[in-house]
């Protein structure tokens, strides 16, 4: 067999493709643009949700965006209208337990370096059946995210900013 395999180290994915038969092989130019880049990235998305949290629940207002702690680097640092601390972890793809995980660790980190009563908030397009009994029995919330990938951006549904300015309208 033919093994093709690409590896990519941050986050850790691998894949791999086997070939057992090969009818015909070709070639071809491809010109990449020198801005090549992924839309719909997490980073993209967590800088929408910054422009307005209200969608997910009246009140939120973030705080800080891409926080880095110990264990890792929280999405989005936020605060509901009782004055909690709320942590948002973003997902593009299905969330997994590995994202309940994630969420977790990093919920319980902001809560004990921040003294406050901290939330914490997985936003994802879906949400798998065990991960989802985790998000429960720790107590976490799950907001389904729904977003369309376009050129030259994705696009959250339903999040605009909180008011027009007047310059937009000159």
């Amino acid at each position: 067999a033919l093994l093709l395999s690409a590896k990519k180290n941050s986050p850790k994915e691998e894949i791999k493709v086997f070939f057992y038969r090969i009818d015909a092989i070709h070639s071809h130019a491809m010109d990449l643009p020198a801005d090549l880049r992924l839309f719909g990235s997490e980073r993209e998305l967590s800088d929408q949700l910054m422009n307005d949290l209200s969608f997910i629940e009246p009140g939120l207002k973030a705080i800080k965006k891409e926080d880095v702690f110990r264990k890792g680097i929280v999405d989005i640092i936020a605060e509901d209208a009782q004055s909690n601390l709320v942590v948002i972890e973003v997902k593009r793809r299905e969330a997994d337990f590995a994202a309940v995980m994630q969420l977790q660790r990093y919920m319980k980190q902001v809560e004990k370096i921040k003294n406050k009563k901290t939330r914490g908030i997985l936003v994802a397009p879906d949400i798998n059946k065990s991960a989802m009994e985790l998000l429960e029995n720790y107590g976490l919330e799950f907001f389904k995210l729904e977003f369309e990938i376009g050129n030259p951006s994705a696009k959250i549904k339903g999040v605009q900013k909180k008011q027009p300015m007047i310059t937009e309208f000159l």
